[in-house]
């Protein structure tokens, strides 16, 4: 289903992948950078214009997805940590008018455009719901799509806060999807081998 107001997708890949060693961004994944099949798998969901948020080694990262239908933000202060890049995108993509924003990451290699068509599908089918967030084991987090009535309580996070405190912060009107695969995030090198000895997806 296409979304009923005019919704954006924003792609968090700012960071320095300090743990990883590593530009995590640049990391092959079938044969893509993981930041373009981050940026191609938002493409494809056909849910809303896409926005890449950069800021570590963004010159390198950049050309990854020249190729892409995709709007760019350079975030100069992404030291500052995650809920400083949500910040950033707020302050370029919410006065544009959007009903709607989701937020995913570059690193979690199994999100679908199908699971983030779900997402937009389920917030635009419940009125009362404000946001639709993902579940993985115990935890609950991005991607996740947020109603412009919630957009306040992101542009008010602390720098290093992420989305996942204005997901929680009122459980009666947010809906949760599970999405198991979600657990995969690549942030050592440990989690990306693993990956690349696991079963593969195709993103549907």
């Amino acid at each position: 289903m296409a979304p009923s107001g005019k919704t954006a997708v924003v792609v968090l890949a700012a960071g320095a992948s300090t743990r990883m060693g590593t530009s995590k961004q640049l990391l092959p994944v079938q044969g893509e950078s993981l930041l373009h099949r981050a940026a191609s798998t938002a493409v494809q969901a056909s849910v809303g214009e896409v926005w890449v948020v950069l800021g570590s080694e963004a010159e390198k990262h950049l050309p990854e997805i020249l190729d892409l239908p995709v709007n760019t933000i350079i975030h100069h202060e992404w030291q500052r940590g995650m809920g400083s890049s949500i910040k950033a995108a707020l302050a370029h993509v919410a006065p544009r008018s959007y009903d709607a924003i989701l937020f995913m990451v570059c690193d979690q290699p199994y999100v679908t455009p199908n699971h983030l068509a779900n997402l937009i599908d389920e917030l635009n089918q419940q009125p009362s719901v404000s946001v639709v967030a993902s579940t993985y084991g115990d935890s609950v987090g991005v991607p996740a799509v947020f109603r412009s009535s919630r957009f306040a309580e992101l542009a008010q996070l602390s720098d290093e806060a992420g989305a996942k405190r204005v997901i929680e912060a009122r459980p009666e009107s947010t809906l949760k999807i599970a999405f198991e695969r979600g657990l995969c995030d690549l942030d050592t090198p440990e989690d990306y081998q693993r990956f690349l000895h696991s079963p593969k997806v195709k993103r549907d």
